[in-house]
């Protein structure tokens, strides 16, 4: 079940005002097969099959096994994938998810997302990113979100941290996609919580020895998944 939002969501290209207060209505419970996907112009434009770890008001765990298919972006003619917030059509594919799994750590409300990689035994973490985005919106399959396109990328030990993708955000400001002043806190965002996450003061800490249990399977996507919830 969706939340109920208890005050204004800023649009794209606005600023980035106070998180509005949300209203918990239900909850997805561990093990739990349900999809991530991310939206723009009314549409899909990826759409992941993932299990849920653990999902509470103070933390959203999902996690992506090796061997997923899941739907990514490509042009209409030809296999490029097309720029997030610039492209005015694409089609979707099926991918494979290649190497260890992927953990998804969010804080209900929050506009970051953090991405743990495992390895290609899937043994242990060895890189995070934090995917700068709109908040995750919960949905009866899920949770949607809008990304930034702008990342941090944070080594292993979570001891040093870098900007991934700058060019991409600078290029939505140059084109108006993305305010300029949402840049600004975009880019402090970021900052600030890579700072904490390498100076051990991030949630973080406690998942960087985390594994899937063995005994979850791949999912696969539900029917109903290339339709976005208004």
């Amino acid at each position: 079940m969706p939340f109920r939002t208890l005050g204004a969501v800023s649009q794209v290209t606005g600023e980035i005002n106070t998180i509005p207060k949300m209203q918990r209505i239900e909850d997805f419970s561990p093990g739990m097969p349900i999809i991530i996907r991310e939206g723009w112009n009314s549409r899909v434009w990826t759409a992941r099959p993932v299990r849920v770890v653990e999902d509470t008001p103070e933390l959203i765990a999902l996690y992506m096994a090796p061997g997923t298919i899941y739907k990514h972006p490509r042009t209409l003619e030809g296999d490029q994938v097309p720029r997030l917030l610039l492209a005015e059509d694409w089609r979707l594919v099926d991918v494979k998810w290649y190497g260890g799994g992927a953990l998804y750590l969010a804080i209900p409300g929050e506009r970051y997302m953090v991405v743990g990689f495992r390895n290609d035994a899937n043994s242990r973490f060895v890189r995070w990113y934090i995917n700068l985005q709109d908040p995750l919106k919960r949905t009866t399959l899920g949770f949607d979100y809008l990304d930034m396109e702008l990342d941090v990328e944070i080594d292993a030990a979570l001891s040093r941290w870098q900007w991934k993708d700058m060019d991409k955000l600078e290029e939505l400001v140059a084109t108006g996609k993305i305010a300029e002043q949402k840049a600004e806190g975009l880019k402090e965002l970021g900052r600030d919580v890579a700072d904490r996450i390498v100076g051990g003061q991030s949630f973080i800490t406690r998942w960087s020895s985390w594994d899937p249990p063995l005994e979850w399977s791949v999912p696969s996507l539900p029917e109903g998944w290339d339709k976005l919830e208004v």
